[in-house]
C-alpha cells in the first residue's frame, strides 16, 4: 500500500489552484455570460425556456454566445432562480456576474471535494485517489470552476445524495437528486 496524499491536504491544493481561477475571465466557455443573459430576459418578464437571449437587447454585449441567440435555455426551474438572482445583482456588470456564477459552480466542487473522498472510503477506495481522479483533474477544474458551469452543482449534489443513500439516508438522498434534476 502505498503512502497517499491526506485528502484534508488535497482539498487544500485544490483551492489553491481554483481561487486564481474565480477572478480570470472565463477559460474555453462563455456559457456563463449567457446564463446572465437568460436571467436578465427573465427579469424583463419573458420565459427563458421558450425564448432565446436573442430577443434581450444588448444580448451580444453581454458576451453571450450566439449559440444561444434563439434556443430556449435547456436549463431546470433552480437554476433559472438562480440566473435571475445573479442578473439582478450583477447588473448591469457582466464580469461581476460571471464571478457570482462561478462562485455557484464552486458550491458543487465543494461537494464533490468533501464527498467523493466519504463515498470512496465508503466502498474501501482510498478517499484521496478518488478526489484526485473525480475533482483535483484540469476538466473539473476548467469545466467546473473556470467555465463556471452549472453542472458543477448538479454533480456536487448528485455526489452529496450518493453518499447520503450509503449512509442509509435514503429520503435526503432521493430529494437531493431531485433537487439535482431542477437545475439541469
Amino acid at each position: 500500500h502505498r503512502n497517499a496524499w491526506p485528502v484534508r491536504q488535497l482539498q487544500w491544493v485544490l483551492l489553491m489552484w481554483v481561487v486564481p481561477l474565480v477572478i480570470a475571465p472565463p477559460l474555453f466557455s462563455r456559457d456563463v455570460y449567457s446564463y446572465y443573459a437568460q436571467g436578465r430576459l427573465f427579469e424583463t418578464g419573458a420565459d427563458p425556456t421558450t425564448t432565446g437571449v436573442g430577443n434581450l437587447p444588448g444580448w451580444f454585449d453581454i458576451g453571450a454566445d450566439p449559440m444561444w441567440t434563439e434556443s430556449p435555455t435547456p436549463y431546470g426551474p433552480s437554476f433559472l432562480m438562480i440566473e435571475r438572482t445573479i442578473s439582478s445583482v450583477a447588473h448591469p456588470n457582466a464580469y461581476l456576474a460571471g464571478i457570482l456564477f462561478r462562485l455557484a459552480s464552486l458550491i458543487g466542487v465543494a461537494l464533490m471535494a468533501i464527498y467523493i473522498p466519504k463515498l470512496a472510503k465508503a466502498y474501501g477506495i482510498e478517499g484521496s485517489t478518488a478526489l484526485w481522479i473525480g475533482v483535483l483533474n484540469p476538466l473539473v477544474i476548467m469545466h467546473f470552476v473556470s467555465g463556471a458551469h452549472n453542472d458543477a452543482i448538479m454533480v456536487g449534489l448528485i455526489v452529496l445524495a450518493l453518499y447520503l443513500g450509503t449512509c442509509q439516508q435514503c429520503l435526503w438522498s432521493a430529494a437531493i437528486v431531485g433537487f439535482a434534476a431542477t437545475i439541469k
